[in-house]
């Protein structure tokens, strides 16, 4: 009976003991738990300041060397990932130096650009004279009067917040405006200094609040233990009693059946007891290693949440960057074409449906008036669209303007323009030199005359004219070449829908303006009367080319031709919403295949 009672003894201790140890771990792992936040925080804080940079101007950085970040009380680990971050990175050309103080340091002596004060340690820290030259960066402050930039946490996360009168009133420093909206908060005038401070002190009050809660956490664990020591005193007091039963029993000698049972029945709980203590021992066990491998999941989902998170910063950066640059390639791209200044003095009446497929174009319409007053005005589809296709346009444009500089038919004009294109892409590092170039019609109005000479390559010039009218068409060759059986002579057909007009379609010459099996041919030109009335269109082939409709064929230049000659007698700006909503309608969810180019004229 002793041996049973020293058993149950030992195994209440050794109970007790696993239970101090569980608790212990769990308060154990919470604790690592807190050091690594504390490092990914600093690591966090490091990368925001740095980020801060790309988002302010300094008047007098270009008199220096280095870009120099003060830090003055941070801790170890702040202070490791500043000197990290400086060996990998740069403020636009120019290394950063970290330069690290405990106690005030008058920022007018250090040159520094940027202040970190960890205000939990210099809590009265003066940052009157800093303010003038530097961008300060307070930590752990009561609010942002003092301070340009404050960090602090909402919802557990770190955030910051920006004092924009403190910003202005530096006045060397220049802030992107986009800057206030990464700020969780911003201080925009001194009347929002009142709301700042009732704002942490809301804060303030629930730190205490979580304060007590961890006391009273600590009493009840104290508690607990004392009811657990309260079960083994019961439990041993039991256990000492039926001792003193089985004593009395041995010593009387009464009933052997009896003894009998009492010590089956004793030696079943004592076996069961074991049992349940080894259940319990391998369940402790289980849950010590599954809040290991949970800690160490939740570790590596927090390393990747942080990978995640500034590759996700990085492609946006990259995107805004690209974006940035094709809409300033499109401003670009517009100072070349035609104005609309130019346009409404030299056309009566017009519209211009011009589409890109992307941002930039490789289509473009140019127009220029000769010193004689005659008026030209050119429709290209350069090779390509997007980014290459805009280059490309700007090309042809040069080559057109150095064409008009001795030339001033438009046959002779395409040649030379032609040539230079040739000459031009020569060195593109192919073997056969650039193939590239652009198809496309220039039109120049004789208003005095009122005649129209047209050269054409590729691209057709459609004049719908009425019925019992009848416009004089010549071809000639003014660049010294001849017509040859690729030029078709200029044909005349009546619309199917209406009756009282006719379209004159002016056939181009086969060849692109640009490296051909016929670049040695010269362009030809045909000369057209013209009457009131009359409307010309040029155009270029992806109004025609585009896919959609319920079968998702192409629109083809037929259908084109046929819209536009039946609805002619409509004003130019009615024609045009007529073209955006006929496109519109026809290519439905379908991507636009290319860009799209489509000009009327009224003489």
């Amino acid at each position: 009976m002793k041996k049973d009672w020293h058993f149950s003894n030992e195994f209440s201790r050794s109970f007790v003991f696993l239970l101090i140890i569980f608790l212990g771990t769990q308060v154990h792992c919470q604790h690592l738990e807190s050091l690594l936040r504390v490092d990914q925080d600093s690591k966090m804080k490091a990368v925001f300041i740095y980020n801060f940079t790309k988002y302010f101007e300094w008047s007098n950085l270009s008199n220096r060397n280095d870009f120099r970040i003060a830090l003055v009380g941070a801790d170890s680990l702040l202070v490791k990932e500043f000197k990290n971050l400086a060996s990998e990175k740069k403020v636009g050309q120019k290394e950063i130096s970290v330069l690290t103080y405990d106690g005030y340091t008058p920022m007018m002596k250090i040159g520094a650009e940027v202040l970190y004060v960890n205000m939990s340690k210099y809590p009265n820290y003066d940052f009157s004279h800093d303010m003038k030259n530097t961008l300060v960066v307070s930590d752990n402050g009561k609010d942002l009067d003092n301070a340009m930039i404050a960090f602090t946490y909402i919802q557990g996360m770190l955030k910051f917040a920006v004092n924009k009168v403190n910003i202005q009133e530096a006045g060397f420093l220049k802030m992107h405006p986009d800057f206030e909206m990464l700020a969780s908060a911003v201080i925009r005038n001194k009347s929002e200094y009142k709301k700042n401070r009732i704002e942490h002190a809301k804060w303030e009050n629930v730190f205490e609040k979580l304060k007590s809660s961890v006391t009273g956490d600590k009493k009840e664990v104290a508690f607990t233990k004392k009811e657990i020591e309260e079960v083994v005193g019961k439990f041993s007091a039991q256990t000492n009693e039926i001792s003193t039963q089985k004593q009395k029993a041995l010593i009387n000698e009464i009933e052997i059946r009896d003894q009998k049972r009492l010590r089956n029945i004793s030696i079943g709980f004592i076996i069961l007891f074991m049992i349940l203590s080894g259940f319990i021992f391998k369940s402790l066990q289980q849950n010590k290693k599954q809040n290991k491998i949970i800690t160490a999941q939740k570790e590596e989902v927090e390393k990747q949440n942080h990978v995640i998170n500034k590759q996700k910063q990085l492609v946006e950066e990259k995107h805004r960057e690209i974006t940035d640059s094709i809409n300033y390639a499109e401003r670009i791209q517009r100072s070349f074409l035609a104005t609309k200044e130019l346009l409404n003095k030299n056309l009566k009446d017009y519209f211009v449906f011009f589409k890109p497929k992307d941002v930039v174009s490789g289509d473009f319409y140019w127009a220029e008036r000769f010193s004689n007053g005659n008026f030209i005005l050119v429709t290209a589809d350069s090779t390509g669209h997007g980014v290459p296709g805009a280059i490309m346009s700007i090309l042809n444009i040069t080559s057109l303007e150095k064409a008009i500089e001795n030339n001033t038919q438009p046959a002779d004009i395409l040649n030379a323009a032609r040539k230079t294109i040739i000459e031009r892409l020569k060195k593109d590092g192919s073997a056969e030199g650039g193939k590239d170039g652009m198809d496309c019609s220039l039109l120049m109005f004789d208003s005095k005359n009122k005649k129209l000479i047209i050269a054409a390559a590729n691209n057709p010039v459609w004049i719908v004219c009425k019925a019992t009218q009848t416009n004089a068409v010549t071809s000639s060759s003014d660049g010294g070449g001849v017509l040859t059986s690729d030029v078709t002579n200029s044909r005349s057909e009546q619309s199917s829908t209406r009756t009282d007009i006719e379209v004159l379609e002016i056939k181009p010459n086969k060849m692109p303006v640009g490296k051909h099996d016929k670049q040695d041919v010269s362009f030809t030109q045909q000369e057209i009367n013209l009457q009131s009335g009359d409307v010309i269109y040029c155009l270029t082939d992806g109004f025609a080319d585009q896919f959609g409709g319920p079968n998702g064929k192409k629109f083809m230049s037929k259908n084109l031709r046929e819209l536009l000659s039946t609805n002619s007698h409509l004003s130019m700006q009615e024609q045009k919403q007529l073209l955006e909503s006929t496109f519109t309608n026809w290519i439905g969810n379908i991507e636009q295949v290319d860009d799209i180019t489509v000009i009327g004229i009224r003489v």
